[in-house]
């Protein structure tokens, strides 16, 4: 945290649930409303966990919180597919707050890339680019 923050007691509260599903977490007596979702490198454009689709049901409990939804990915054709998946499992239209991009906050250790559907691209950086999208009703940031 910076020191601004830090002077104007500011807090950062992470909440981690193991072997929960988001949606699960949601519907939890432990569930406590976030004022920021994030899914990092969560590739939605793929297909479901061993044949079972968990996302429909995930992002459409993010979305309800009314809280900016954040998404990272390792390459720019992910991202895109990403977002394209999340407007078409939205059940009302989305506010993109911020287009997709490279994310300025990207790891800096290359990885070998062995899941890429882009072959060119040998080495990755993980979150290397992201987009924030809300529910129409969020207000503006």
């Amino acid at each position: 945290m910076c020191k601004s923050c830090r002077l104007n007691c500011r807090g950062v509260r992470f909440d981690f649930e193991c072997k929960k599903f988001y949606h699960d977490y949601c519907a939890s007596s432990s569930y406590i409303k976030p004022d920021l979702v994030c899914f990092f490198n969560p590739a939605l454009h793929r297909p479901g966990f061993r044949g079972f689709e968990t996302w429909p049901k995930t992002l459409k409990c993010a979305l309800s919180t009314n809280a900016p939804v954040v998404v990272t990915s390792t390459t720019e054709n992910e991202n895109f597919l990403d977002l394209q998946r999340i407007e078409n499992l939205s059940s009302a239209p989305l506010k993109v707050l911020l287009p997709p991009q490279k994310n300025p906050y990207s790891s800096t250790r290359p990885e070998r890339n062995l899941t890429s559907d882009n072959n060119d691209m040998s080495i990755m950086f993980k979150n290397n680019y992201m987009f924030i999208v809300s529910d129409t009703n969020l207000i503006e940031l």
